[in-house]
C-alpha cells in the first residue's frame, strides 16, 4: 500500500498517462490530499476575500451556468486554478484505476466531463417547469441528461474504485498489487 506522499507523487507523473494500471491507495489517497488542499484554500479564499459566491451569482444572473463560472474565476483565482491544474491528474488518474479493476477508462472519466460541461450550460429556470404550457428546450433535457448521467455513472465508477484490483494480469497491463 502506498503512503500518500507516495501516492501524489506517483499521480502526478502519471498525469498524461492514461495507459496501465492505478492501485487504490494511489487514487483515494490523492482525491483526498487534492480535495483538501483546494477546499482549504477556497475557505482561505472566502474568509479573507468575500466578494460573490456561485451561489449568490446564481441568484443575480439567473442561472448558475457560465456567469457563476466566471465570477469563481474573479472571486476564487487561486482556488479555482488548483482545481483546474489537477483535472488531468484526476482525469488520468480515474482511467488507470479503471483499468486496475478491468474497466474502460471511459467509466471513470465521463463523469467528470459531464460535470464540467455543465459550467457552460444555462441551468434550466424554475418557471420553465411551472408553466404547463412549457415545453422542453434541447438545453434543457442535455443539463438534465448529463447530470442524470454523470451522476449514474459517476456512482458505478466510485464503487468500481472501492473494488480491489483484479489479481491476474488484464488487457491494461500487470497488476501492481499482485505481481
Amino acid at each position: 500500500m502506498l503512503n500518500i506522499t507516495q501516492a501524489v507523487t506517483r499521480s502526478a507523473r502519471g498525469v498524461f498517462n492514461y495507459e496501465g494500471r492505478s492501485r487504490r491507495s494511489e487514487c483515494w489517497w490523492t482525491a483526498l490530499f487534492w480535495g483538501a488542499v483546494i477546499v482549504a484554500l477556497g475557505l482561505v479564499e472566502e474568509i479573507f476575500f468575500p466578494k460573490i459566491s456561485s451561489f449568490d451569482a446564481a441568484v443575480y444572473f439567473g442561472n448558475s451556468g457560465w456567469e457563476a463560472w466566471l465570477l469563481n474565476w474573479r472571486y476564487h483565482p487561486a482556488s479555482t486554478l488548483l482545481y483546474y491544474i489537477t483535472l488531468p491528474i484526476f482525469l488520468a488518474l480515474m482511467a488507470r484505476r479503471m483499468h486496475d479493476v478491468g474497466r474502460s477508462a471511459w467509466i471513470g472519466t465521463i463523469p467528470i466531463i459531464s460535470f464540467e460541461m455543465l459550467n457552460f450550460i444555462p441551468e434550466p429556470s424554475y418557471m420553465d417547469w411551472v408553466q404547463k404550457e412549457a415545453d422542453l428546450a434541447p438545453m434543457n433535457i442535455l443539463y438534465f441528461a448529463l447530470i442524470f448521467g454523470g451522476s449514474v455513472l459517476g456512482l458505478y465508477s466510485f464503487a468500481l474504485g472501492l473494488l480491489d484490483s483484479e489479481k491476474a494480469n488484464n488487457k491494461y497491463g500487470p497488476s501492481q498489487k499482485y505481481p
